[in-house]
């Protein structure tokens, strides 16, 4: 048994639970962080952690299940649609839709992306 590795896990999981928890809130993380007490050096640490662990499991995984989502994820479905200069994809986010499509200025959307990224 590996106490190392079950630690590991178990504070992969909890930090999971917790950034779940600041997701449902809707809270930025400087404010759940804040309400929590948790350095924001922490949760950037566990945070980039567990996205590793995703990667991780992402790669290893054969290529009959790539398509299926980790544990805690959202599995999104595509549905093909004919393509015409309209078309294009709806970004939703804690209840806040955006639709994006090929007229779209690639700077706005640049924008938008690093804000989201910051949620």
């Amino acid at each position: 048994m590996d106490t190392r590795k079950i630690t590991a896990e178990y504070r992969l999981a909890q930090w999971s639970e917790i950034m779940q928890k600041r997701v449902a809130r809707g809270q930025s993380i400087k404010a759940f962080c804040e309400e929590e007490n948790i350095k924001r050096n922490t949760y950037f640490y566990w945070q980039r952690k567990l996205r590793e662990m995703a990667h991780t499991v992402m790669v290893e995984q054969p290529e009959a299940t790539r398509g299926l989502a980790p544990s805690g994820w959202t599995q999104l479905r595509t549905i093909e649609a004919p393509r015409t200069e309209e078309s294009g994809i709806v970004i939703a986010v804690n209840g806040y839709q955006i639709s994006v499509n090929m007229q779209m200025d690639e700077n706005l959307l640049r924008r938008v992306c690093s804000t989201l990224r910051s949620l």
